[in-house]
């Protein structure tokens, strides 16, 4: 049986959406969210680190991320025109958007128990930056006709991420076991929540901080200190 569906009953609630074009990817630190996080690629070529795995990534893709699954973009292959999309939203909302008819929740965790990357047609690309696009746009109403506006949008996209292509076999990808900058930034990965310094960090790897800053700088083009800061 369907569940009711009440007005007033925003507990939990939570979603948002962006679109971006940047001249050029700029990597951020390793971090996760308590929402799911479905991340579109048009252009780009993004190196996302996710659970110790770096995935090249390629425009066409779609990233999904549950809750509490640490990711981050370390470098890119692309220095030119960065564009991409993302739309956040919380366990609730994402259940509430199956209307009843499907838990999306489960429906999610489900498709990615085989990897974190999919590939969109090109036409459902342009049709997400529409509808993320809209959801941007109407986010901010809280009204009763304002959330039907925006799960007008978020229905349909989850229809297209439900027919999307597990590709995360296929989507080159790394492991942090092979090379020093892997293991840097998975180290990193492991102990954020600790008082991290460089001079820990180079420690631990037996190597000067100067060595280690070279490494870092050369790989991610940014400062080991403002990562790990």
């Amino acid at each position: 049986m369907a569940e009711m569906y009440n007005e007033n009953d925003t507990a939990g609630e939570f979603y948002s959406a962006e679109w971006k074009i940047d001249k050029k990817c700029t990597p951020y630190q390793m971090h996760c969210h308590d929402n799911f996080e479905f991340f579109v690629i048009m252009h780009g070529n993004p190196q996302l680190f996710v659970n110790n795995t770096l995935y090249m990534l390629q425009p066409g893709q779609l990233v999904i991320l549950p809750p509490f699954v640490m990711h981050g973009i370390i470098a890119s292959n692309d220095p030119v025109r960065y564009e991409r999309g993302s739309l956040y939203i919380s366990p609730s909302s994402l259940r509430r958007a199956g209307l009843g008819f499907i838990d999306f929740v489960n429906h999610i965790s489900n498709l990615v128990e085989e990897g974190y990357c999919f590939t969109l047609p090109d036409s459902e690309i342009q049709t997400a930056k529409e509808l993320f696009s809209h959801i941007s746009a109407n986010v901010n109403d809280t009204s009763p006709l304002g959330r039907i506006n925006c799960f007008a949008d978020i229905v349909p996209f989850l229809n297209m991420v439900a027919r999307a292509e597990n590709t995360s076999k296929t989507t080159p990808k790394t492991h942090s076991d092979f090379t020093t900058e892997y293991k840097i930034i998975s180290y990193i990965d492991q102990h954020f929540h600790e008082d991290l310094t460089v001079e820990k960090i180079a420690e631990h790897f037996n190597i000067s901080t100067s060595t280690l800053m070279h490494i870092f700088n050369e790989y991610t083009n940014r400062s080991v200190y403002d990562y790990v800061l």
